[in-house]
């Protein structure tokens, strides 16, 4: 059976054009419904800080702005911090937004190293060439597991296999029972009445995008 409710991860993705601007020759991904491509940056970033404000607002973090101590402790920044606050999470372990608390929680526990950059980083796995996308894959392989996309693998060459996603008819009958307008509000809230919180999420983001970016040695001995 289809679940009943789409996640805010799932719904920014599957509403991407209403996320992220139009996508460019190195920027791009293109969209489940129609041919229509949009920016993997914003796409993903929309994703991340929805997952985030989500969590917030069903009790189950705190985003809180506090200083530490930078430059060997000779001065202080501000930073952001995800303070697990009690285990509320009605979305199923499939959902990118189930992951939050739980790695919040074990990030306070080791040494208080509970940074969004950090929760982000254990969030995204492992490096990739492009974490920005592997952003977006990560949420389209979980609605696969959860039956709403279809997975399908295609061999090239007899040797290289190729995975897409389609959308099935259930979902897009889900899809228009959810709008997605009061998560655009709850973005937009905090864009404009927490323009603290907001920056401090793009930089976040930048810095676990940055740390999970593979990099390939060119160094000759």
């Amino acid at each position: 059976m289809l679940p009943t409710q789409l996640s805010p991860s799932e719904l920014v993705l599957l509403n991407g054009e209403a996320f992220a601007g139009k996508g460019t020759l190195l920027d791009k991904v293109r969209l489940l419904q129609g041919d229509q491509e949009v920016s993997a940056v914003q796409l993903a970033q929309a994703i991340l800080i929805s997952a985030l404000l989500a969590n917030e607002q069903v009790g189950a973090i705190r985003l809180e702005v506090r200083q530490k101590k930078v430059l060997l402790g000779m001065t202080r920044a501000n930073s952001l911090y995800v303070e697990p606050d009690r285990k509320v999470i009605p979305w199923t372990e499939e959902c990118l937004e189930a992951s939050i608390y739980p790695l919040a929680s074990n990030l306070l526990a080791n040494k208080g190293r509970n940074e969004v950059s950090n929760l982000l980083v254990a969030l995204l796995r492992e490096d990739t060439p492009n974490p920005w996308l592997s952003v977006v894959e990560r949420v389209k392989a979980g609605m696969a597991r959860r039956g709403l996309l279809k997975r399908v693998e295609e061999k090239r060459l007899k040797v290289f296999s190729r995975v897409h996603y389609q959308l099935p008819d259930d979902t897009k009958a889900l899809l228009l029972k959810q709008p997605y307008a009061p998560l655009q509000q709850l973005l937009e809230h905090c864009r404009q009445e927490r323009p603290q919180v907001w920056t401090l999420l793009q930089a976040h983001i930048r810095s676990a995008i940055n740390q999970r970016t593979e990099r390939t040695d060119t160094s000759v001995d």
